[in-house]
């Protein structure tokens, strides 16, 4: 039999290694799960806490989700920050917004990621990347133990064994009574729990009352001392009040009596007065530029009537006569619906000529001054043409 050469040999030996290393980097892959498909994300939380390890579970709604891959300090070393490889499949019914909670299942075992959903979860699904914040981590023991170490060194042996032995003689013969006592306050709680959401409510809605007393208590202090000068005032004159009740009394007396004589004639004349008082509140509009027109008038009147100068200034035009009584374009209306109107007032004397106001009484007799012919050669003059202005609103 011909040997191998050694060239052949080495390569050989070569070819072995290698197939011997990647079975063990494919034993150790799998076992690490190296090329199981995973979503990648992290959970940033204020600590990790103790038994925190790499493979600890991730669960949501008590189905294993994920595993923790690795847990590192986060860039500003004030926060953990686990990097947590989901399932893909499991990672399609998860929720973008959803948290977790980094909790224990017993006092001293390893702890596991909780991820929970929001009451009201978004569409979206969590995805490669993802950072889900924490929202709770849970106590450690070696804190508890802290604290308790803490708390016991600030007391005094002595008086704590004070403390105990008064208790325990305080309660001494007295469990039944205890025990009544707690049953009776768990019923008050049990019957108080429903009532919770209210109180809650309550307390939160009282802040804003409080804040509104606070706003307010300059106010009712001020209100407070007013009340002080008037108890002072009334204790000062409390002679003087039985003579003013006496007095009101007897007001009150006579008011009575006479509404009780004369309130069939008070109830005629106001129910005399209601065409009167609906008639003036329909006019009430007008009243204002009439005032204000009548005031007008008064400065004019002034001028005229010698209130600059003495004796009466005026200035006179003859106008042709106006057409005469004519039936029955004349006949006067009855019942004219003129309305509530100042017609244009009140007028400046800038406004002059003024125009002439039609209202709806029926008479038609007045004929605008560009409508009137005058004779050629009539030493009457003609007047400036001025529009008319038309009905009164109805």
């Amino acid at each position: 039999m011909r040997r191998p050469e050694p060239s052949r040999r080495g390569l050989l030996g070569v070819l072995v290694v290698v197939v011997a290393v990647a079975l063990a980097g494919g034993i150790v892959g799998g076992y690490a799960k190296v090329f199981t498909p995973v979503v990648d994300v992290s959970v940033r939380a204020d600590r990790s806490g103790l038994l925190m390890d790499p493979g600890a579970a991730v669960a949501m709604r008590g189905v294993t989700v994920g595993e923790v891959r690795a847990i590192r300090p986060d860039a500003d070393g004030e926060h953990a920050v686990l990097e947590v490889a989901l399932e893909p499949r499991q990672a399609a019914h998860i929720p973008a917004d959803a948290v977790a909670d980094i909790v224990v299942p017993t006092l001293l075992g390893p702890k596991y990621v909780e991820l929970r959903a929001p009451a009201r979860a978004g569409p979206g699904r969590i995805g490669e990347g993802a950072r889900i914040p924490t929202a709770s981590v849970s106590t450690e023991v070696n804190s508890v133990l802290a604290n308790l170490n803490a708390l016991l060194g600030t007391v005094d042996a002595a008086k704590l064994n004070s403390a105990l032995g008064a208790l325990s003689t305080s309660l001494q013969g007295r469990g039944e009574r205890d025990g009544q006592t707690l049953a009776q306050l768990n019923g008050y709680l049990r019957a108080l729990n429903p009532s919770l959401p209210t109180l809650d409510r309550d307390l939160a809605t009282g802040a804003d009352v409080a804040g509104i007393y606070a706003d307010l208590s300059p106010d009712l202090v001020r209100v407070a001392d007013n009340l002080a000068v008037t108890s002072t005032t009334l204790t000062v004159t409390r002679a003087a009040i039985p003579p003013l009740l006496s007095v009101t009394t007897r007001t009150a007396a006579d008011g009575r009596t006479l509404l009780a004589d004369n309130g069939g004639a008070l109830r005629e004349a106001l129910g005399t007065l209601r065409p009167t008082a609906a008639l003036l509140a329909r006019y009430s509009p007008m009243f204002p530029c009439l005032l204000a027109s009548s005031n007008q008038l008064r400065i004019d009147l002034e001028k005229v009537m010698g209130g600059q100068y003495p004796g009466l200034h005026s200035f006179t035009s003859l106008l042709p006569a106006q057409q005469g009584y004519r039936y029955p374009r004349d006949l006067p209306k009855v019942a004219a619906r003129t309305g509530p109107s100042c017609f244009g007032g009140p007028l400046a004397p800038a406004d002059a000529p003024f125009p002439h106001v039609r209202f709806d009484d029926g008479w038609t007799g007045f004929v605008p001054s560009d409508q009137v012919t005058v004779a050629p050669g009539s030493p009457l003059p003609n007047p400036l043409p001025r529009p008319l202005r038309g009905g009164a609103p109805r």
